[in-house]
């Protein structure tokens, strides 16, 4: 049976009667094409008859007005009449693989149509003799263009929705509770570790994923959707393949159907980025805090053990670390180590303790160790670290994990020894411990200046001294902070450091004294700080930002001027951070403040930031160059940025042309 649309092309157009095609070969042409052509009702083919020479003998309507052309126009012809070179030669080479097989054969292959070019499906059969020697060829073409359009569209769809979700890190699940069937997304496979094939499987291989303490609340969650027709959502943690554990939330929506569940759907988003950036934001803070505190604490201390009390206090602020504990090791008989001072939420874990610095069950801890060997001693975990056994009930009892213990030297000689206590295993890494270091050697020089000083000239000589360390000590954890948020984004690595560079040399050029311009290099050396909060896909795009990216951008600001706020400092780093993207005319952000509400540090830092951008590449585009960056702020000058800052500026670059 042929398809009415089939039929009724050969119905309506016969072959030519009479000569070797007879009606008979034609239909078993017929019958071969229809096990092969995809050929529905509505579709309205075009039809051919050529014989064994490529002429051609009959052709329908349709195929001879996609030429613009009558049926009487190409009988008797043959395909380099009407196609191209390249065509004619591939459609005549098809004609002779049928004869050649006497079998039919189905391409899809360009076709040109009304002056277009059109995708078809051919499907060519032999016309055999009564002998069964093929002796010409049927062609049926059904046009497929809009199809593979079609089907592109919905690829091209399909690529877009899986790299969004690459994008976001967020991967999409089905689940059909009937049958127990889950299908994963390419994303969702990639933060479980599951190879990229694996797209199907049970509700319980996704649940063996989730991590051990959550499993039970994530099983619940899918558990309990079943009865309600609604939207859930979780904080959870998986487990990948590998043994890496990522933070994710899961969302769900229960889908019913007449009362029953049908499937469920909902998605994985991996936020492990944005939970390390919020560590690393909380760290900074901490870092900035705790440095400046301990270092203010060597100028203002009255006695050691204020020292040693306002040390301890800098190093558990925040609740980084559970207790901080400074102790001394006497020259006893029992070699006993003394705690002087302490701070932290576990520090009636320290009460009636029993330290020593001898080689016994009270000694071989972390303090005694570091007392006896001189150098830091780390317990990763004090419940399977047999050296903390004799205090180990005690510590669990107070939430501690982990513990280091740093001697604290007067020149050569060990003076007390430092010990920090942590809630997790493994809290002291080699970035713990060189800071923990450098608060240790801090205080050695704190201790050992008291117990040095002999006369007032002395204290006096002692205090500057320590101003100077506290002054340089916040220049480094500044620059070391600075590098920090700059290693997240190679294309403006180092561009902190340059602006400082730059805004240092206008404000020495315009006359203002050393101790501004320090203030001034430790702004700009932290005015992007903020940035550590923008997700690294936006700071790294190479495209233009959309409004809403922009807005996020925006809001580095603000987010530095909280970082550094709280910081007593003598230099009003903060506002100059705040304000360093304001404008004279109000046109700034983030409050549009204008004229002489601006600091000058902040005009200052506007300027050297313009320079410094235009002449440095960006993701977006390659560097303008310094003359165009001297162009522009000359252009801005006197409505949007302070003509004495621009004139000191240029002064600076007269003749370069380069950013040196």
């Amino acid at each position: 049976m042929l398809s009415p649309s089939l039929e009724k092309a050969v119905v309506d157009e016969p072959p030519i009667p009479g000569g070797p095609l007879e009606r008979n070969a034609f239909f078993n042409a017929f019958s071969a094409i229809l096990a092969t052509q995809r050929a529905t009702d509505g579709v309205h083919p075009r039809l051919f008859v050529k014989d064994a020479d490529g002429v051609y003998l009959h052709v329908n309507a349709a195929f001879a007005a996609d030429q613009g052309l009558t049926p009487a126009d190409m009988i008797g012809r043959t395909d380099r009449m009407f196609y191209p070179e390249d065509l004619a030669a591939r459609y005549r080479h098809d004609d002779l693989r049928v004869l050649a097989s006497a079998q039919p054969i189905s391409v899809e292959e360009p076709y040109p149509a009304d002056g277009a070019q059109r995708m078809v499906r051919t499907t060519k059969a032999p016309i055999l003799d009564g002998d069964g020697r093929p002796i010409g060829v049927l062609g049926v073409l059904i046009d497929i263009t809009e199809q593979m359009e079609a089907e592109q569209r919905a690829e091209q769809h399909r690529w877009m929705l899986s790299e969004g979700e690459r994008l976001a890190h967020l991967g999409s699940w089905r689940y059909h509770s009937a049958d127990d069937h889950f299908e994963w997304s390419a994303e969702l496979l990639r933060i479980v570790g599951l190879p990229p094939d694996q797209t199907h499987g049970t509700l319980a291989d996704f649940i063996a994923h989730v991590h051990d303490d959550d499993r039970a609340a994530i099983a619940s969650a899918f558990r309990d959707s079943r009865d309600q027709d609604g939207s859930w959502q979780r904080n959870a943690r998986v487990r990948s393949a590998t043994g890496d554990v990522r933070h994710v939330v899961i969302r769900g929506r229960s889908i019913h159907r007449k009362g029953k569940p049908a499937q469920a759907i909902g998605a994985v988003q991996d936020v492990t980025e944005l939970k390390t950036r919020e560590l690393d934001l909380q760290r900074v803070n901490w870092t900035l805090r705790a440095v400046t505190e301990s270092e203010a604490a060597l100028i203002r201390s009255s006695s050691e053990l204020d020292l040693m009390s306002k040390v301890c206090e800098a190093l558990t602020s925040d609740d980084i670390f559970l207790l901080a504990a400074i102790a001394e090791p006497l020259d006893d008989s029992d070699k006993s180590i003394v705690i002087r001072a302490a701070a932290g939420r576990a520090v009636a874990y320290i009460d009636g303790i029993a330290l020593s610095w001898a080689d016994n069950a009270h000694g071989r801890g972390p303090s005694g160790m570091a007392v006896r060997t001189g150098k830091p001693a780390i317990i990763d975990d004090i419940q399977s670290d047999p050296r903390f056994s004799a205090w180990a009930e005690r510590a669990s009892a107070a939430g501690i994990r982990s513990s280091i213990a740093i001697p604290v030297r007067a020149g050569r000689s060990i003076i007390a020894v430092m010990g920090v206590y942590a809630a997790e295993p493994n809290a002291f890494g080699p970035e713990e411990v060189a800071l923990l270091e450098r608060f240790a050697d801090n205080l050695g020089f704190g201790i050992d200046a008291r117990r040095t000083r002999r006369a007032l000239d002395a204290a006096q000589a002692e205090r500057e001294i320590e101003v100077e360390r506290f002054r340089r000590g916040m220049e480094l954890t500044i620059e070391a902070i600075s590098s920090t948020v700059e290693s997240r984004d190679p294309y403006t690595a180092g561009h902190q450091r340059r602006v400082g560079d730059i805004a240092t040399a206008i404000a020495a050029e315009m006359g203002l004294d050393d101790f501004f311009i320090q203030g001034l290099r430790l702004a700009a050396m932290v005015h992007d700080v903020g940035k550590i909060q923008i997700p690294l896909q936006i700071l790294s795009k190479p495209g233009t930002l959309s409004a809403i990216e922009f807005d996020l951008i925006k809001t580095h600001t603000t987010a530095g001027y909280e970082i550094l706020k709280g910081l007593d400092l003598p230099w009003p780093l903060a506002e100059a951070v705040h304000q360093h993207h304001e404008y004279l005319d109000g046109s700034g952000y983030p409050r549009g403040i204008q004229g002489d509400a601006i600091i000058l540090e902040a005009r200052i830092l506007t300027v050297a930031d313009i320079v410094e951008s235009m002449s440095a590449p960006r993701p977006y585009r390659p560097a303008l160059g310094l003359k165009a960056a001297l162009d522009e702020i000359t252009r801005q000058r006197g409505s949007r940025l302070d003509p004495p800052v621009v004139d000191a500026c240029l002064r600076c670059f007269q003749g370069k042309s380069t950013l040196e």
